[in-house]
């Protein structure tokens, strides 16, 4: 990595000197009156310098990208709201359309698979607090065509729910002559507190008429 380093900075001090240089051959040729051909040449090859450090670390990091194996790095259970998941994370993109037959969920649950960023996302009817057991098997392709060469197996938990509520009726306001219940769904959790305002009756077109306050 110490090489490296050194490599980049031998190369922007060439290139430092390079501009310095042709500044320096400009204003002689400009006091001379000459055309300045070898500026521009100069000048057009050091515009393009920094575009072709750019792709050189795309093309290295591509490479990389295609010479890595295919491995499951993590298993996650995950919890969002009430819907439960499970996250895969991979060293490879795969193709959700290869990979049928290669993820078995015990005890057996109906799930479906989409794309996730750095791997799969795992989605089911799974019941919060239940252990699961993943299992993605030996031979899974990805889109580079690399295979996961041994089965990863591992069990998860699924988180709880995480503390939710609403109001299961429409409406921003309680008639004074019904009564006065509100259906409140709630899950996880134990108390809530609020508040509740009183409006006049000369008061309700504007409150119509200004919902968000």
């Amino acid at each position: 990595m110490f090489k490296k380093k050194w490599v980049w900075v031998v190369a922007l001090f060439l290139v430092i000197n390079i501009a310095g240089l042709v500044k320096i051959i400009s204003l002689l040729e400009e006091g001379q009156g000459r055309t300045p051909g070898i500026v521009s040449f100069f000048n057009n090859s050091i515009r393009h310098i920094p575009w072709l450090f750019k792709k050189a670390a795309k093309d290295m990091s591509d490479k990389i990208s295609e010479s890595r194996e295919l491995e499951v790095k993590k298993i996650i259970p995950s919890m969002n709201g009430v819907t439960p998941s499970i996250e895969v994370e991979l060293t490879q993109d795969v193709d959700l359309d290869k990979i049928g037959g290669y993820i078995e969920v015990s005890p057996k649950t109906d799930f479906y698979v989409e794309s996730y960023y750095g791997g799969l996302r795992i989605n089911g009817n799974f019941l919060p607090r239940q252990k699961y057991t993943v299992e993605i098997l030996k031979g899974m392709p990805s889109e580079n065509n690399k295979i996961l060469r041994s089965p990863v197996k591992e069990e998860v938990v699924i988180p709880d729910f995480d503390p939710y509520f609403k109001f299961k009726i429409p409406g921003i306001y309680m008639s004074l002559k019904g009564n006065q219940l509100i259906p409140l769904e709630a899950t996880n959790v134990d108390k809530l507190k609020m508040k509740v305002h009183r409006i006049y009756d000369n008061n309700i077109v504007y409150l119509l008429n200004n919902k968000s306050h």
